[in-house]
């Protein structure tokens, strides 16, 4: 037990309470400075006027600004220090240029089979420029319907690479899931196999021993943290990896809802049966994939050896069926996963169906599937009647009552938790990624996905939804957990902060 809450438990502690100490020496010291000096407190509403003009003035649509602007009124004490670290859109500026820098949208224009209907064309120039890494044919795309599918897969792929492993989680976490895909590693590193993989540092904070990545060093596999827990207040921290990647040689690749640890593969049920999905993809899409990795690699600090590309699988003929990764960065606007799920939506014509653990859409994208439902499309989502975080189940079932008013339904999967992550649109469109439909994905995170049209993955999907509905429940606007959400004092109170859920 010792051990256990030495290697688990030190490292948060510490940083923890140097944070705290931080903070409220902070507040100390302003509210020192507020009660005692006027000519402070005269300079304090001064700059919280100005800050709440600056942020009703801001051009982005960004859906938290209400809350922003009541903090900084209200309490100046408090919340201009939270803005100016967590709301300004510095860190975020920073993070968009670098990425600018290093990347050059691709010219699809010549590239598209004569068979594309040009509203798909439409939706993957969209996508190329905000985040997408190539066009590709997509008929070797499979879909993924579970959890043990999805760890298949995972296997599956690192035992076929003969010269590296990507591998980019947000949540690895010891078990029987990351034991045995570490036996396989460990074959490939016998076999001269590069490996690197690259771990978001809050979400395996509490999972993994502190010196997890020396320890893999030493095994001969290249270990990063993203964005490391520091005991310095700063206002990278709120901006996580929640990818979810897997690349061997440039040629297979995959990604989807899924981390590394036993619940994901139900081993364990802590909500019930946890149901989530993915998506493989062989050929020259995987290299999308790749670049994707290599790009958050570098981000951290790390370096991959020129030429390592090299030798990658280059024969594909483009078909009717497409596909295009897709990589999605912090933005103080709207980014590549909500500007492709509002165009998808936004073309459908007869339906959208959605599945997602946490439906808190901004109003943009409320008012796409607002839209949808309006104009006839069966307009369909999917979230858990088993939450596994309960403030931000409160905060799904409020977004239901504006959405249900406008015809949009949707559904309560009731075996258990889905973590699900996909888009389908018309039967031929589709995503499958790591991105969910709240505050936190679709501004805050580095997330992936899969744009598809018309590949085995989409009938697939398709399918699959078939069988959700047999087991998912339909939500009225008079059922009494709706209502009991739009009453709640917790849920309007949580709807100021959503940037921190």
């Amino acid at each position: 037990m010792k051990r256990f809450f030495r290697f688990y438990f030190f490292r948060v502690i510490i940083i923890a309470l140097m944070l705290g100490l931080q903070l409220v020496g902070l507040v100390w010291c302003a509210c020192c400075a507020y009660y005692f000096y006027k000519a402070f407190r005269i300079a304090l509403w001064i700059l919280s006027a100005a800050t709440a003009v600056k942020i009703s003035a801001c051009q982005s649509c960004t859906p938290n600004k209400t809350g922003w602007i009541i903090g900084v009124l209200a309490l100046p004490v408090v919340f201009l220090p939270m803005y100016y670290l967590y709301g300004s859109g510095r860190v975020i500026g920073r993070i968009q240029r670098y990425f600018e820098k290093i990347r050059t949208p691709e010219n699809l224009t010549e590239k598209f089979p004569d068979k594309i209907p040009q509203s798909v064309k439409n939706q993957f120039f969209s996508a190329a420029k905000s985040g997408g890494f190539g066009l590709y044919d997509g008929g070797s795309c499979k879909y993924l319907p579970d959890g043990e599918a999805f760890f298949e897969q995972i296997k599956a792929i690192v035992s076929k690479a003969e010269r590296y492993i990507f591998m980019e989680f947000f949540i690895l976490d010891k078990g029987s899931m990351l034991d045995e895909i570490f036996d396989i590693l460990k074959r490939k590193i016998s076999e001269g196999v590069k490996i690197y993989i690259l771990m978001d540092d809050l979400g395996t904070i509490c999972l993994l021993p502190s010196d997890y990545p020396q320890r893999l060093k030493k095994m001969g596999i290249e270990c990063l943290r993203h964005n490391a827990f520091s005991p310095k207040i700063t206002a990278g921290v709120n901006y996580r990896d929640h990818r979810k990647i897997v690349v061997a040689d440039g040629r297979y690749a995959m990604t989807g809802g899924a981390n590394i640890a036993d619940e994901y593969i139900n081993l364990i049920s802590p909500y019930g049966y946890w149901k989530d999905t993915g998506v493989y993809t062989e050929g020259r899409a995987a290299q999308g994939f790749a670049e994707m990795f290599r790009q958050m690699w570098e981000l951290n600090g790390g370096v991959i050896p020129d030429g390592f590309f090299d030798g990658a699988e280059h024969s594909e003929r483009l078909s009717e069926s497409l596909c295009m990764p897709l990589g999605d960065i912090p933005s103080c606007g709207m980014g590549t996963s909500e500007t492709a799920f509002i165009n998808m939506i936004s073309s459908a014509e007869k339906k959208v169906y959605i599945t997602t653990p946490y439906l808190i859409p901004d109003k943009e994208l409320t008012g796409a599937l607002c839209r949808a439902a309006e104009r006839g499309a069966d307009v369909r989502i999917i979230t858990p009647l088993v939450p596994d975080k309960r403030y931000v189940h409160i905060m799904t079932r409020r977004s239901y009552k504006p959405l249900l008013e406008k015809g949009v339904k949707i559904y309560e999967y009731q075996p258990g938790f889905i973590h699900a992550k996909s888009i389908l649109c018309d039967g031929r469109l589709a995503y499958v990624g790591s991105a969910n439909l709240d505050y936190r994905s679709l501004y805050l995170h580095f997330e992936c996905g899969l744009l598809m049209y018309d590949t085995p993955a989409c009938k697939q999907l398709d399918e699959d939804f078939a069988e959700l509905f047999k087991v998912s429940e339909q939500v009225s606007i008079g059922d009494k957990t709706v209502q009991a959400a739009q009453r709640s004092l917790l849920g309007k109170l949580l709807s100021l902060v959503m940037p921190l859920l």
